[in-house]
């Protein structure tokens, strides 16, 4: 995640589904942009890997504006739960929370 918020291309080398997974939902919260993912223990894993290296190379220069506006959209999701949870024992309807 630190090197798509650096609009950093990334390839995902997975080989679980735990992992295949996980880098999807990486690559959802960053439009579909920066991320390739590469299957391990494929018979096409080097064609897969080589398309993904070439991929992230060539569009990464598009990608950048996307990237930063993922990037901005969450840190400001990694925030809110801090905010509601100050929001929450702060509140003046509530004896002893100020």
């Amino acid at each position: 995640m630190f090197a798509l918020s650096q609009c950093a291309s990334v390839v995902a080398l997975v080989g679980s589904p735990y992992y295949r997974l996980k880098f999807l939902g990486l690559q959802a919260s960053f439009f579909d942009t920066g991320i390739q993912i590469a299957e391990l223990g494929l018979e096409k894993t080097a064609f897969a890997l080589a398309h993904a290296i070439a991929e992230g190379w060539c569009g990464i220069a598009g990608a950048r504006a996307d990237l930063l506006s993922a990037a901005g959209r969450n840190i400001v999701q990694g925030r809110d739960p801090y905010r509601r949870l100050r929001d929450l024992i702060t509140r003046d309807d509530v004896p002893g929370t100020r």
